[in-house]
């Protein structure tokens, strides 16, 4: 018994190598992998990927999960609580490979590319416990693993490539539509249905959209028992399943829950509208044609053809393939069919009823849009292809094994056939390139030599304003410059702070809102940069018009008295304002002066400086300290007249009115400033002072201001 066991043991092992080695193949090929090296440069280096790409350097120099950075959002510094997204089995994927080496790119470009191996590993495990012929089940273990939508997640989404809990939760979905699943055998306490809780935990800790897809088909199993049972005790383990998948997903939010209790929600972090359930939801048409770019030219016509009649966004990746696509079919015909038990294809009617389901819930004008009604957090109904794909893949391989079994083939015709259909799902499935290597080791190399000199240059620690100012997260394309591309001064420096990367709606981000717009003069950056204690300006001229970033450069380089440093593919510009800092003597306080409207830009008469006011206008004061402070605003006014005027100075409930006389005037405003923007305002009686060759609206002068 023990001989036949490991005899047993050994041939399982054979066919998991197999799935290792041929999905690993696969992706070699179609990666084409050898004309890179892994260690230098990441397979994605803009978008989603490059955000996760500064996910996985966080995580190993921070360890744990590495929520806060105190090296990107300076000098407020950020914190990613606010978009957790609950994956945390893809994680700890990135975790064990950290223990081998502490190259962040080489642990992004292994964590993704292993998903395509686990996945396989693990689809044939479940094909084969439900039945499909080992020989098949590694084929379409592989194919299924290397399907279009793994493609377009893998380096882009890295944790929605880790789709680990689909196989498990159809499993087990699939098991209890047709009989129960748990052992009552001492008191429910045995291996088999621990085995069965700890899939449902997996199922909660791979993300909230597969945990969310898996409850909705456990929903649909639950109906399904109802109307062909009818029996209600029969309810039980789809209702401890959609526990433990709710339980475990919730506990996954844990640290956002106490974060937002204890610095409050964050409603303007990830804004999602009701009508993208619409735009990112799932297209049957989508499911039957090719993918883009396909190798085949006509077909690839074709998918082009529909993609410029029909705008795509992510939906483009839910092309099952021909051979799922095989599946697809099957399941739909087999939902119609006339019920015979005795001729009954075992798991068939189970995965028709769920394939039904998810095209009536998830497919454009479907049960998602009523959804959106009540939450448009889960929006993006295309991912459910994934389980639709699965759903397929198994419909293959019981169909196939039936084939062979009925006809009783032999084991090397098996082979011969499983392979035939191996290379043409390949070859249907994967694209004619992925990613263009010259240009990412040109970007690469480019972007980290630029970094590194700007790092030789200022001290440890030293904070760098990035240009131009963009939101966090997803402020989409700005000009040609990619959504995260600022992320790029993080990732090749160890010991600069970035300004780049504080989330939307926390501490800091309404800053930042102010020096975005577009009438912000390079005067009032380089003197804000340099208040705040910024020792430099970092300017990403992908984000500007030609024009606009000529003009910001010539304008910089005129005040700062010195040309930029410039990137070795010309598309990155760097100032540094350690000589400016230290001749105007700037001194960084735990606030700062914005001037916005009604102020002009500084002026110099002798050793004096001062600012031309309008007769109405404002200041804003950014304190970034966490508590809000009683100070007092010491202003010192310049008056050209004779005669007395009034200036009113006004904040929230505050109000006070001075006596302007000729020559200079102090004027004491006690306020209490609270954390982020403070709006002060002004007006004066005072005429303007025009002349032939000035034609600007100047009252008074600012000649002095500070905060005790």
């Amino acid at each position: 018994m023990r001989d036949y066991l490991n005899r047993k043991a050994y041939k399982d092992m054979i066919y998991y190598l197999a799935a290792i080695l041929i999905s690993s193949a696969a992706v070699y090929f179609a990666y084409h992998l050898w004309n890179v090296d892994l260690r230098k440069y990441p397979l994605s280096y803009s978008g989603d990927g490059l955000n996760d790409l500064v996910r996985t350097k966080r995580l190993l120099q921070g360890g744990g999960f590495a929520y806060t950075s105190d090296l990107v959002g300076a000098p407020f510094g950020a914190s990613e609580y606010d978009l957790n997204q609950n994956n945390y089995l893809p994680v700890l994927v990135k975790m064990v490979l950290s223990l081998f080496t502490s190259n962040y790119i080489l642990v992004y470009n292994l964590a993704n590319l292993s998903g395509y191996v686990i996945i396989a590993c693990a689809s044939l495990y479940i094909l084969v416990k439900l039945g499909v012929e080992k020989k098949v089940a590694v084929v379409l273990a592989v194919l299924y693993a290397c399907s279009p939508y793994h493609f377009l997640r893998a380096f882009n989404h890295y944790a929605l490539g880790y789709y680990l809990a689909v196989p498990v939760a159809v499993y087990y979905i699939v098991s209890m539509m047709q009989g129960s699943v748990l052992d009552n055998k001492r008191h429910y306490v045995n291996w088999n249905n621990l085995k069965f809780l700890l899939a449902m935990i997996i199922v909660g800790s791979c993300g909230v959209y597969y945990a969310f897809f898996a409850c909705f088909f456990l929903c649909v199993a639950g109906i399904y028992i109802l109307i062909n049972e009818r029996n209600l005790k029969r309810l039980l383990e789809p209702g401890i399943s959609l526990v433990f998948v709710f339980g475990t997903t919730v506990a996954g939010y844990l640290p956002t829950m106490i974060y937002n209790r204890l610095n409050g929600e964050n409603t303007a972090a990830l804004i999602r509208q009701i009508d993208d359930t619409q735009t990112y939801s799932l297209r049957i048409s989508q499911l039957v044609l090719p993918i883009t770019n396909h190798r085949i030219s006509f077909l690839a016509a074709l998918k082009s053809a529909y993609n410029s009649a029909f705008s795509s966004n992510e939906n483009d990746s839910s092309t099952l393939g021909l051979v799922f696509l095989v599946g697809f079919v099957i399941l739909l015909l087999y939902f119609w069919r006339k019920r015979n038990k005795e001729e009954e294809i075992p798991h068939l009617q189970e995965l028709a009823s769920l394939n039904l389901a998810a095209l009536i819930y998830g497919s454009s004008g479907g049960l998602i849009l009523i959804q959106g009604l009540f939450t448009s957090m889960i929006r993006c109904t295309n991912r459910i292809s994934i389980y639709i794909s699965f759903f397929s893949c198994i419909c293959v391989g019981i169909c196939l094994s039936r084939r062979i079994q009925k006809k009783n083939l032999r084991q090397g015709l098996v082979a011969a056939g499983a392979a035939v259909i191996l290379i043409v799902g390949v070859y249907d499935q994967t694209a004619t390139a992925y990613i263009n290597y010259d240009s990412l080791k040109s970007a690469v190399d480019s972007d980290k030599a630029f970094i590194e000199e700007i790092e030789s240059m200022e001290a440890e620690g030293s904070m760098i304003l990035q240009l131009p100012i963009v939101s966090y997260p997803e402020a989409g394309t700005v000009n040609s410059m990619a959504d995260y591309s600022h992320f790029i001064g993080y990732l090749f420096s160890d010991t600069l702070k970035w300004s780049y990367g504080i989330v939307k709606g926390r501490t800091g981000s309404d800053f930042y809102s102010a020096l975005k717009s577009s009438d912000t003069s390079a005067e009032k950056i380089i003197e804000t940069a340099a208040a705040m204690g910024y020792t430099g300006i970092y300017i990403d001229t992908a984000g500007y018009t030609a024009d606009e970033a000529s003009e910001l450069r010539e304008q910089m380089t005129a005040l700062l008295g010195e040309e930029p440093i410039v990137s070795a593919n010309e598309d990155k510009l760097y100032f540094s304002l350690t000589e400016y800092i230290e001749e105007n003597e700037i001194e960084v306080a735990w606030c700062n002066f914005v001037f916005t409207e009604g102020i002009y830009s500084k002026e110099k008469s002798g050793d004096s400086s001062y600012r031309w006011m309008e007769d109405e206008g404002q200041l804003e004061i950014y304190s970034w300290s966490e508590e809000a402070r009683e100070v007092s605003l010491i202003l010192t006014i310049g008056s050209p007249w004779e005669e007395e005027y009034s200036l009113t100075l006004s904040m929230e409930d505050s109000e006070a009115v001075y006596n302007i006389e000729k020559g200079s005037n102090t004027c004491v405003f006690d306020v209490v400033l609270q954390p982020g923007y403070n709006t002060i305002t002004f007006s004066t009686d005072a005429p303007a002072k025009s002349t032939e060759t000035d034609s600007r609206n100047r009252h008074l002068k600012l000649k002095g201001y500070s905060v005790e």
